[in-house]
């Protein structure tokens, strides 16, 4: 008797043991299935794009005089020297139709945009608007192909000590994934409602790194960088999403500026 309980009882131990794995190969293909926030936000990458904004000007020098034998005329002639500047930055994917947010410094004044997609392929942007009293614009362009975009973040999703990441831009950086943590938040009164405006991060941003996405674990917007400040901290500023996405309503109902670059 006391043989027959040993063999149920070792028997009762093996099937318990073969109930404990198989509940633990059910539950393997969900957590293959679950990616990590880096292989997320990588996928994201394919949303953020490179703006190049080009303005030119004519600047004339000092009238000159020259004594034409032929018709015994002086002829007066001004020097024409073209000028121009580029300026460049990040920007992200919004709308797959082919709404982009950036910075305003980067596109304010600019006579032609263009955006380079995540695979190298280069549009002409045909609308913008800036936002006033902002560091916020919207970019409008034709979209070449199917087009990933970013969601934004939940307003109500945005805390202190949260950690972030960021795909660099500059020429240091570009395309590394960078990762921090919120350690400020401004809010003020906007549109009757206080807002959060501003996140306060932990990375440092360089030269170019303009426009790059703040994101959450989920890849959601959380903002666009704005300013880096040099010091202990290496602290970067940037523009909360909860701004950009009640500006994004202005830009869906307002009329935008077209933009007719000379393409090259």
């Amino acid at each position: 008797m006391n043989r027959i309980i040993t063999l149920l009882k070792v028997w009762k131990r093996f099937f318990g043991f073969l109930f404990f794995c198989w509940m633990i190969l059910m539950r393997l293909p969900e957590s293959w299935a679950q990616s990590s926030p880096l292989q997320i936000i990588q996928e994201k990458a394919k949303a953020v794009v490179t703006i190049q904004s080009v303005n030119a000007t004519v600047l004339a020098g000092q009238p000159q005089g020259i004594f034409d034998k032929s018709t015994g005329r002086i002829l007066i002639l001004n020097k024409i020297r073209p000028v121009g500047y580029e300026r460049s930055g990040s920007g992200v994917i919004i709308d797959p139709s082919g709404v982009i947010v950036t910075n305003a410094h980067t596109v304010t004044e600019a006579g032609g945009i263009a955006v380079t997609l995540f695979d190298g392929t280069r549009v002409f942007c045909k609308k913008v608007l800036v936002v006033p009293n902002t560091d916020i614009a919207f970019l409008a362009i034709d979209p070449p192909f199917a087009l990933a975009s970013i969601s934004f973040a939940k307003p109500d999703k945005i805390s202190e000590g949260a950690s972030v990441y960021t795909i660099g831009h500059s020429e240091y950086i570009k395309g590394t994934l960078t990762g921090g943590r919120i350690i400020g938040i401004k809010r003020e009164p906007i549109n009757g409602a206080v807002r959060t405006s501003y996140l306060r991060v932990t990375f440092s941003v360089y030269k170019g790194d303009s426009g790059s996405p703040i994101l959450d674990k989920k890849g959601d917007l959380l903002g666009i960088v704005a300013a880096g400040r040099e010091g202990r901290d290496n602290a970067t500023f940037a523009i909360s999403s909860e701004v950009i996405e009640l500006a994004y309503k202005t830009f869906c109902d307002q009329p935008k500026k077209e933009v007719n670059p000379k393409k090259s």
